[in-house]
């Protein structure tokens, strides 16, 4: 499995241990798919995608990942918004993702944004929230398999 899945599994592993975050997303997080139109909102989307690598001697390496973590909700003042801030509080900061292969710098918060979607579901407005993480992780890699 690839870092980037790993990253996301621990995302998911990390949701749903947490009875706050669980609650927080009935439509459930879905990682390199997109939600149906009758899937239940809230619900989340991730995204994860490698944006550097700087190797080290012995084989060592930094790599850092974009992660973003999209809540699509309903137009009710407040929802999504809140939600975002349970999430910016669980993740901001953590070093906490166990599915990975390496050891995890705190993730650091790059963006946030709070707008109104596109698109409209069966008439309803969708809110969106974007929150971003930059995450790096130490690595030892092997430089003849990269």
């Amino acid at each position: 499995m690839s870092q980037p899945h790993l990253i996301a599994k621990s995302f998911k592993d990390r949701i749903a241990k947490s009875e706050i975050l669980n609650n927080a997303l009935p439509g459930l997080l879905h990682y390199g798919e997109h939600a149906d139109t009758d899937t239940p909102k809230p619900f989340g989307l991730l995204t994860v995608s490698e944006v550097g690598k700087e190797y080290h001697s012995g084989g060592a390496a930094l790599t850092e990942y974009q992660v973003t973590l999209s809540i699509y909700g309903s137009q009710k003042v407040g929802v999504v918004g809140n939600i975002q801030s349970l999430f910016a509080a669980a993740f901001d900061g953590s070093r906490s993702l166990p599915s990975v292969n390496g050891q995890v710098m705190p993730m650091i918060p790059t963006g946030t944004t709070l707008v109104e979607d596109e698109e409209s579901v069966f008439g309803t407005d969708i809110m969106r929230s974007t929150q971003t993480w930059r995450v790096v992780i130490h690595e030892i890699t092997s430089v003849l398999g990269e």
